[in-house]
Order: structure tokens, then C-alpha cells, then sequence
């Protein structure tokens, strides 16, 4: 049984690694009392424990938690699993059952109607001009949480405004510090809560690429925000979401090379935000 377990959460863990869903290079655990609006994905079955299924969830509302379009079109839909939630713990162990005592905030999940990935899922690389790029995808959860300060989102267009270099940008994922852990040929190092900072480098009209100042992301982030700083610094809890980490910046340099966010201030990405937050 045991066994079974750990190979469902492989294939979960496979399906995800196509579309780089990246953990934080040289970047530093956020412990308990930071990020704390920031969770990760977890899934289950029936007569099944829940378990760490990699994957940034930022919640935005006291029902509604923000993700990467494709860690639900090609992790968690393709995978035997048939629940979904949220923790929003510090630490994870992958391929362990979650403890009996940990909360999860179960949920249904959603995708953009008009979903587009950047990249992964046997998708080649897109276009960083198109428009209508929308890898953005949504937990509506079944029962409100209440205790934790939601993040707010950006106005529309806000990067188009606010776009001064150098403009550093905070970044939380719970992936693999190293490509090495990501492929085995170092231990993995995923399910911890962690922070690093990048610089805004390019804004397009559905995406913005970041470059390493002095972090990154990595396998098993994808989900995560993306939301201003100062001086490096990583908040209680974030407090405006400006997008969310979709993939590379560049497809042959993973971790360490750059990475894209999916703009949450794009208008057909933010009505449709609004409105599942309006609806539940």
C-alpha cells in the first residue's frame, strides 16, 4: 500500500516536472510566522492520507487561492487523485503522508476558461508577446478560512505604470533549492516554505520575466508569488500578488537562469480573479 502511495505521488510529481514547477535557489526558509498567506498543494483519495503534491497557492480571498494554471491541467487532473487542498504549513515531506494533525483546506479546483500555458505539458515554449497567454488557475475552498490575512491583487495594468528598474520583486515556493535535487543527483530538498528576491527584467502583455538578484526559482515552484519588496525583505504575509511563477525565462537554463511570472494585473487574467472571488 505504502509503496502504491509513494508511486501515485511520482506521477503527480512527473506531470508537474514538464512545465518546470520550480523551487527557490539561494534563497532562505520563511520558518512559521512569514509568508503565512502563502500554502502549497496537497491531494488525496479515497481511504487516502494527504500528501505534499508540490505547487505555490496564494490565497486571495477568505475562499479563493490563486496557483499556476498547469499545476492543475498537468499535475493534479491527469493523476489519480480525487481531492485537492491547500496547507499552508512550512515544511513538507514528499512522499509522506501529511500529519493526522496538520490543517488542510480542501477544495475544488478551477482553471481560466481561455487556460493557455506558457510552457510544459508537452507545450513548446510560447510566444512572450502573446496576449492571451493564461496559465492561471484557482482552489475554491469549501469552507472560508478565516485567521489569515488574504493577499490583495494588483490593480489592472499596474506593471505597465509601475515598472522603475532596479524594481525587486519577492518570490515564495516550496520546490528544490538545486536542479541537481530536482533530477536525484542530490537529495531532494522540496516542501519547505522558502523566500528569495529577483528583478524585474521585461513586461509583456500576459507575462514578465525576472533574472536572479541574487535568487531564482526552480523545479516545483510554479504556483508561487511574485510580489513587491524592500530591501529583500519577506512579510508576514504577502500583501499584493503581482503575478505568479509559470516557468523559464529561457527553457535551457533551468534554475539559475531567469524565470516568468503570469501577470495577474493582465485584464482577462484579473476579471476572471475578480470574479471567482465576487461568485464565492
Amino acid at each position: 500500500m505504502r509503496a502504491g502511495v509513494v508511486s501515485l505521488i511520482c506521477v503527480i510529481f512527473l506531470l508537474l516536472a514538464g512545465p518546470r514547477a520550480g523551487a527557490i535557489v539561494d534563497g532562505a526558509p520563511t520558518g512559521p510566522q512569514r509568508a503565512r498567506n502563502v500554502g502549497t498543494l496537497v491531494v488525496s483519495g479515497d481511504g487516502l492520507p494527504w500528501f505534499w503534491a508540490g505547487c505555490g497557492v496564494t490565497l486571495i480571498s477568505p475562499t479563493v487561492g490563486v496557483t499556476a494554471g498547469h499545476c492543475i491541467a498537468f499535475g493534479y487532473r491527469p493523476s489519480p487523485f480525487t481531492r485537492i487542498g491547500v496547507s499552508f504549513a512550512a515544511d513538507h515531506v514528499f512522499g509522506a503522508p501529511l500529519p493526522a494533525d496538520l490543517e488542510v483546506h480542501e477544495g475544488t479546483d478551477a482553471l481560466h476558461p481561455n487556460f493557455k500555458a506558457f510552457f510544459g505539458g508537452g507545450v513548446p515554449l510560447q510566444d512572450h508577446n502573446d496576449p492571451t497567454l493564461a496559465d492561471v488557475g484557482a482552489i475554491v475552498f469549501n469552507e472560508p478560512i478565516t485567521g489569515m490575512l488574504p493577499a490583495h491583487l494588483p490593480k489592472v495594468g499596474m506593471l505597465d505604470t509601475a515598472f522603475h528598474p532596479p524594481f525587486h520583486v519577492g518570490l515564495v515556493g516550496y520546490g528544490t533549492t538545486s536542479l541537481a535535487a530536482s533530477i536525484g543527483a542530490a537529495p531532494f530538498d522540496g516542501g519547505t516554505r522558502r523566500f528569495t528576491t529577483m528583478q524585474l527584467d521585461t513586461v509583456y502583455p500576459a507575462v514578465a520575466t525576472l533574472f536572479p538578484a541574487p535568487g531564482d526559482t526552480c523545479f516545483f515552484d510554479s504556483g508561487g508569488p511574485a510580489f513587491p519588496t524592500v530591501a529583500g525583505h519577506v512579510p508576514p504575509v504577502v500583501v499584493t500578488v503581482q503575478g505568479i511563477v509559470v516557468g523559464p525565462a529561457r527553457a535551457d537554463m533551468l534554475c539559475g537562469g531567469g524565470t516568468t511570472i503570469m501577470r495577474l494585473d493582465a485584464p482577462h487574467i484579473s476579471k476572471w480573479l475578480r470574479d471567482m472571488i465576487a461568485a464565492f
